[in-house]
């Protein structure tokens, strides 16, 4: 019976971390993402595949998409997309 106590709390921390990870994707602009070179849609995906299966795209999110989408909207600039 433990197993299931501690599935069940696994499954609401990332449900929690992808609804943050929504949220953050939320208040940047669509113009920012496709400067940074990830569309808003793909980083949408990736947030629900990682709200409903893994936590990688939720990691992939966080630490790669993220910090590019922030440095193009503060004025530091992100090399566009090839």
């Amino acid at each position: 019976m433990a197993t299931y106590g501690s599935s069940a709390i696994f499954w609401i921390i990332q449900i929690a971390a992808a609804v943050y990870c929504y949220m953050d994707m939320q208040k940047h602009s669509d113009a920012a993402f496709e400067a940074a070179g990830t569309p808003k849609q793909t980083s949408l995906i990736l947030i629900i595949l990682g709200g409903v299966c893994c936590w990688l795209t939720l990691i992939y999110y966080y630490f790669v998409v993220r910090p590019k989408v922030e440095a193009v909207e503060q004025g530091g600039g992100y090399p566009p997309a090839v």
